[in-house]
């Protein structure tokens, strides 16, 4: 029975007899023979038109990008510092409310502006590192010999 259906169209995956006799997603234009999986047009979605203009929110340029990133971290960071803060003087409230000696005050602030500290530097540091060496690979340095221009890239199978 399974032979007699043909797909929609005709076409090369009817005449096989053993494809169109399997039923499987292949012999009816499914997501196996590279036809749409849902039924529905290939490239249904809203920014899926290769002739629709580039806009800013599908793709956003490399600078947008980076901007994006720098304010994102520098925002966890400055939240994040808030918080330390925030425990170490919770911290301090509670042990003074306690009469206990200044030796513990002093050891959560202590403590707190080496986390604070710490956390800041670590993402300045990491910040300009990464910042000289994009510049780094934008003057023609590391990085500018890709796949696409060497070996691998030229010199793939079947041609």
């Amino acid at each position: 029975m399974a032979e007699d259906i043909e797909p929609a169209g005709g076409g090369p995956a009817a005449a096989g007899g053993a494809a169109a006799a399997a039923g499987g997603a292949a012999a009816a234009g499914g997501p196996a023979a590279g036809g749409p999986a849902g039924g529905g047009p290939a490239g249904g979605g809203p920014g899926d038109d290769p002739n629709a203009p580039p806009s800013r929110s599908n793709n956003p340029t490399n600078n947008a990008v980076q901007r994006t990133r720098s304010w994102t971290g520098l925002w966890v960071i400055a939240v994040s510092d808030l918080v330390i803060a925030v425990a170490a003087i919770w911290g301090i409230v509670k042990t003074s409310s306690n009469s206990a000696s200044s030796s513990s005050i002093v050891a959560i602030l202590t403590s707190a502006f080496t986390a604070i500290g710490t956390l800041t530097t670590a993402y300045f540091g990491i910040k300009s590192v990464t910042n000289t060496a994009q510049s780094l690979v934008g003057q023609g340095g590391a990085g500018q010999g890709g796949a696409g221009q060497g070996g691998a890239g030229q010199g793939g199978a079947g041609q």
